[in-house]
């Protein structure tokens, strides 16, 4: 089997503005360009960074972070980047939605992606007309 180097980064965010809520689509923020989103989040203060690891796969929704869990208290959003060239390089923006205890040096980090921060430039608005109307009845 071959062996392939961890070279994932993950970096958790304690006190992120981007919650989960209702109206995921509303409630976000929106750069002009892959850099802007980028240095934004590079800044943003009161971050735990965990690196190298390995792969992370985004339809688990569930990662193992080798950090004790109060280290961890008030992280509310995360991102990941798998930049492996056998990997697909894209950085992938969440929701943490649960930390749990598995020992001092493990913590579980349940998470859900947000598809607006993640997949922001891989799609293109186009103009369109949404016409609405309502029936009737006699």
């Amino acid at each position: 089997m071959a062996y392939v180097n961890p070279s994932t980064n993950i970096v958790l965010i304690k006190n992120c503005i981007l919650q989960k809520s209702v109206n995921d689509e509303t409630d976000t923020l929106y750069f002009e360009t892959l850099s802007d989103q980028a240095n934004y989040f590079i800044g943003l203060p009161n971050k735990v960074v965990y690196s190298p690891t390995t792969y992370q796969n985004i339809k688990q929704g569930v990662m193992r972070i080798g950090k004790n869990m109060k280290e961890l208290y008030g992280c509310n959003y995360m991102y990941f980047t798998n930049s492996n060239n056998v990997f697909e390089n894209k950085t992938y923006y969440c929701f943490i939605d649960e930390l749990k205890y598995i020992n001092n040096n493990c913590t579980e980090v349940y998470y859900s992606i947000d598809y607006i921060q993640s997949f922001m430039f891989d799609f293109t608005e186009k103009t369109s007309l949404v016409e609405r109307l309502t029936v009737q009845q006699d």
